[in-house]
């Protein structure tokens, strides 16, 4: 192998590298988003629960919201 055909494979391995490393933050990204999906379905569905128990609609969300995050353990 001479010196050129070792600079064309390391330019390869570089970029397969920096592909990677996009690949790695946008899969970031989307678990991210998808997290927060979950969080908010999640409090919805408590808050819904309260809502239909009688409490105010307003009152529903910081009490779904607590409660959700109680039960994650972020209090």
């Amino acid at each position: 192998m001479n010196k050129k055909e070792a600079n064309k494979l390391l330019d390869q391995c570089l970029d397969y590298r920096l592909q990677v490393t996009r690949l790695e933050k946008d899969w970031n990204k989307l678990y991210d988003e998808n997290e927060a999906i979950k969080r908010e379905f999640t409090i919805y569905k408590i808050m819904t629960h309260f809502i239909n128990n009688g409490v105010e609609q307003e009152i529903a969300k910081v009490l779904a919201t607590d409660a959700y995050n109680e039960a994650r353990g972020d209090l």
